[in-house]
């Protein structure tokens, strides 16, 4: 869903690719500022918090397709 907070488009590729061991370049005209899902309303309505930060999640996605479970 989201953090609510924003992360860097660079950072979040970073972090993956480092992660799965890859060697990623990254062009000058692929930076931006960043991201952030907006979970205001979900919040809102269902007081839904993220309970994990951006690098567990990408730990536990990993692990997950890791493990053939796609």
């Amino acid at each position: 869903i989201g953090s609510g907070k924003l992360s860097s488009n660079v950072d979040v590729i970073n972090l993956i690719s480092k992660k799965l061991n890859i060697k990623f370049k990254i062009k000058s005209t692929m930076i931006s500022k960043g991201f952030y899902a907006n979970i205001t309303k979900l919040n809102k309505h269902t007081g839904w918090k993220p309970k994990i930060s951006i690098n567990n999640g990408i730990n536990k996605t990993l692990k997950y397709l890791r493990n053939d479970n796609i």
